[in-house]
């Protein structure tokens, strides 16, 4: 029987966060291949339930990290630089115990996190001279020609249909029925030994273009799952681990959502079977312009506890600008009205303010922070990241050739050390917003981490 290790690498950053993350790619390779009879196993650098790690927010909370040198492409970053994860010692026992591999599998979600990824293709090499390592995952799709050059894996998984990513597999393990099996419905998280969450995703892509996201990019064409389908992997989730929290990583959730999300979550109604407790969460954001009546109602009654829109900018001219009109103030304020009499408060509701994207001002930023709270809404501050393949990231680009050539300077926190009197302003001023619309409301732990 072939072996093939699967490996969720450590995260090099200045801060690093678990929103409920998992490796869902390179879950479902590892699911596929388990059923056709291969022998898998898989180490979670990051996963905090194996690290034994305290949670702070609904299974959510910080990942532990040492302080490692700074790269010096992040020199003028005035803050310690860490190594979140696994320490070394139980990385090497637990490589050691599952044997030498056929196949090794490594995947890289952020383009600015590949130090952990190239980190852990040596350490593979060290212990298995001669095994093949492919590598995927965000960073290989938006920056495979530095993969290439830099990474030291043997072939690498930049696609993201799963046709092209079972017949990668078919080839490298001479198999070639592989390449006809489906994707996964159901992904195997039994790769855990202790679970607290899982991740779903049941679209791929998003109808819109905004000039600061790739996911077009990514997902060229839009995809939805079979909603029915969706409902019994979340009915067999909670049924087979126990687990009362499950995030949708979708960038286009609500799209078509009479088609798609209603019937995903009328159909969890039907089918929890005493399983009231179930905790479902929104960490990506969601169009405030497809929040219905209907809509609300059915997430507050399937449980949500985390919901995010994507507001980024109450700037005039801004979505016409930037994001394919997909949102207006006067919508997103509709939005918030609507979730509000659903029975959501404060301590489930955020929205999304975008700072330091090429073109928005620091008074722009503080503007949109009074538009959110004045919605009865918690900002959530996202830093902006040049993304490769955007029309934003070109901007940047023109400005910092580098930011073409050294993925790290794709890293968030850049941005905010620009000029770290305005963004401490900012961040000041979404704290005491936050801080007045929580008052009198019970501490749930739904404020923690955001």
């Amino acid at each position: 029987m072939k072996k093939v290790l699967l490996i969720h690498p450590w995260i090099e950053d200045f801060s690093a966060y678990d929103f409920w993350i998992k490796p869902l790619g390179l879950l479902a390779v590892g699911t596929v291949l388990k059923e056709a009879g291969y022998d898998v196993a898989l180490i979670d650098c990051v996963d905090r339930a194996g690290l034994g790690a305290p949670d702070k927010r609904y299974g959510a909370g910080k990942i532990p990290g040492v302080s490692i040198p700074k790269p010096a492409a992040l020199a003028k970053i005035p803050r310690h630089f860490k190594r979140f994860g696994m320490d070394d010692t139980s990385f090497e026992a637990k490589l050691h115990a599952f044997g030498r591999p056929d196949l090794v599998l490594i995947t890289c979600m952020m383009t600015y996190w590949y130090r952990g990824a190239f980190r852990a293709i040596r350490r593979v090499r060290d212990a298995y001279p001669g095994v093949a390592v492919g590598l995927g995952g965000n960073y290989v799709s938006l920056c495979l020609p530095h993969a290439r050059r830099h990474s030291g894996a043997d072939f690498f998984f930049p696609e993201k249909s799963w046709a092209a990513i079972a017949g990668r597999l078919a080839r490298t393990l001479g198999a070639a029925h592989l390449a006809a099996r489906p994707a996964p419905t159901v992904i195997d998280f039994g790769f855990y030994p202790k679970l607290k969450s899982v991740a779903l995703v049941t679209s791929r892509g998003c109808p819109y273009r905004c000039t600061y996201c790739a996911a077009a990019r990514l997902y060229p064409t839009f995809s939805q799952d079979e909603p029915a389908a969706v409902a019994a992997a979340i009915a067999s989730y909670a049924a087979k681990y126990g687990v009362r929290d499950m995030a949708f990583f979708d960038d286009a959730f609500l799209v078509g959502a009479t088609r798609h999300c209603h019937r995903i979550l009328e159909g969890v109604i039907q089918t929890r079977q005493g399983r009231e407790n179930l905790r479902f969460h929104l960490p990506n954001a969601v169009h405030a312009g497809a929040i219905t009546d209907r809509t609300a109602a059915l997430m507050f009654d399937t449980g949500f506890k985390t919901v995010r829109l994507g507001l980024e900018s109450s700037a005039p001219g801004f979505h016409a600008d930037r994001s394919s009109r997909k949102i207006t103030r006067r919508a997103f304020a509709r939005a918030a009205v609507t979730l509000q009499a659903a029975g959501f408060t404060a301590a489930e509701l955020g929205a999304y303010v975008l700072y330091g994207l090429p073109g928005l001002t620091p008074a722009s930023v503080l503007e949109t922070l009074e538009a959110v709270h004045a919605a009865g809404l918690r900002s959530c501050l996202a830093t902006y990241s040049p993304v490769p393949g955007t029309a934003d990231f070109e901007r940047v680009a023109r400005k910092n050739p580098l930011v073409r050539k050294e993925p790290l300077l794709h890293n968030q926190h850049l941005c905010c050390h620009e000029n770290p009197a305005t963004y401490q302003q900012v961040r000041d001023r979404a704290n005491t917003l936050n801080h007045a619309l929580m008052a009198g409301l019970p501490r749930t732990g739904a404020e923690e981490g955001d």
